[in-house]
């Protein structure tokens, strides 16, 4: 969870406040040279503290180039711009997820002047605590939701790619170590479709060990 969003300087809330008041603010304003002389900013205080790790799939950053990763608009910029500079809003997110969150809705909030703080789909990074919605059974891999919010994430930001090029193989190994990740997660959760959902798992991966035995 983020504990501290951006504060932007005298100069940076002049100059967003000058783009703001344009008569052809909108959406794509995001991309133009004005505000890309703030963006540096937003991506160095949340890089900090998210400790360079993405809201949404967990996965580290450890990289000095930017690019590597977003800045992220939880509500997204398409449906409402006036929250494009709010620091609640705002965070870094791996290239993947943010484009995989896209534009889909995240909140049943209609709110336009003041930011909303309930009502959100996904796991919000500013307030909400990821690990009360997602297991992450091996971050890059297998997650699973303890909660509706963390299944709607998972959806939303297609958790669930990283199986498809995740470099997984059928040896003994590879099964054994995520049966044990999917036993001890098993044994730490109280959500009882968590649950159902893992044991199907562990069945699938105990049957594919024996085949490969």
């Amino acid at each position: 969870m983020i504990s501290n969003p951006i504060i932007f300087t005298q100069e940076q809330l002049d100059l967003i406040e000058t783009i703001k008041a344009k008569d052809d603010f909108c959406s794509e304003t995001w991309s133009c040279e004005e505000v890309d002389t703030i963006k540096p900013s937003i991506r160095s205080h949340y890089a900090l503290e998210q400790n360079a790790t993405c809201p949404y799939c967990q996965m580290e950053l450890r990289t000095k180039r930017g690019r590597s990763w977003d800045v992220e608009h939880i509500i997204p910029r398409a449906a409402m711009d006036s929250f494009m500079f709010e620091p609640l809003n705002l965070c870094i997110a791996c290239i993947e997820c943010n484009s995989a969150k896209s534009h889909k809705k995240v909140t049943n909030s209609v709110a336009k002047i003041r930011y909303p703080k309930r009502g959100y789909l996904i796991i919000h990074p500013h307030f909400d605590d990821y690990h009360e919605h997602i297991i992450a059974i091996r971050v890059g891999l297998f997650y699973f939701p303890r909660t509706p919010k963390g299944e709607k994430t998972i959806y939303t930001c297609e958790l669930n790619r990283f199986y498809s090029y995740a470099n997984f193989s059928d040896t003994l190994d590879d099964l054994d170590d995520l049966i044990f990740h999917f036993s001890n997660t098993l044994r730490s959760t109280d959500n009882e479709n968590t649950k159902i959902a893992m044991r199907a798992q562990i069945r699938d991966l105990t049957l594919r060990q024996a085949l490969v035995e």
